[in-house]
């Protein structure tokens, strides 16, 4: 009895180490800013910004930037940042917010030959109250004190929004393009998993599988 016992006892654990990416509480997803339109652009170079900012609660939220990709350019210069922020393109970057600092902003520029821009995107969920906390990225440029490049979005400058919730959803994530210039698109969609991550999932079910063939084989005799 304790083999069966052991044995289903594993089979449970390992199907919940694979599913355990999926019990996450915070909010995960990619972005891509296809920014050919700016290749050679006369208001360049550009920068990419991020922003958070602290709605009607004092419960702080984080956000954690990775993974950046540069299609046909790279960062370049060093980051600016305000607030509680920091990080740089070349590795990852972080914000987080609360009562002291709720004003939070992190920037840097890329090279003009930059057709694409790519990254992972990890953000808490607490409810901020009646004003959730916002965020947003955006372009500026070198035009009158780096201002955001114009877009269709509400505040008509962000490419990226998200009124962070208890329980957002990829749906809740607006992407927008730019309206001057035109042609720089953003679009949000799932992660994509890592390599280490899905070897270990896909070990730990085949481990499950293993188990339970044994279990099987020793209650049939």
């Amino acid at each position: 009895m304790k083999k069966h016992t052991y044995h289903l006892a594993g089979l449970s654990l390992a199907f919940g180490l694979a599913l355990a990416p999926a019990l996450k509480a915070n909010l995960d997803f990619r972005v891509d800013i296809d920014t050919s339109a700016l290749v050679s652009a006369p208001n360049g170079p550009f920068y990419l910004d991020f922003q958070l900012n602290e709605g009607s609660s004092s419960l702080a939220n984080s956000v954690q930037l990775t993974d950046f990709t540069f299609d046909g350019g790279h960062a370049t210069g060093t980051p600016s940042a305000w607030g509680q922020a920091g990080g740089t393109l070349g590795t990852s970057m972080w914000l987080k917010d609360d009562s002291a600092d709720p004003f939070n902003e992190i920037l840097q520029g890329f090279s003009s030959d930059t057709t694409g821009i790519h990254f992972e995107v990890s953000i808490s969920q607490n409810l901020a109250g009646v004003t959730p906390d916002a965020f947003t990225v955006a372009i500026l440029d070198s035009e009158t004190g780096l201002p955001q490049i114009g877009t269709d979005a509400p505040d008509g400058v962000s490419l990226i929004t998200l009124n962070i919730d208890a329980n957002d959803t990829l749906g809740d994530v607006k992407a927008y393009s730019s309206t001057l210039p035109e042609g720089v698109l953003a679009s949000v969609g799932t992660p994509v998993p890592e390599a280490s991550t899905m070897g270990f999932a896909f070990g730990a079910f085949a481990l499950g599988l293993a188990g339970l063939r044994r279990w099987s084989r020793r209650r049939a005799a």
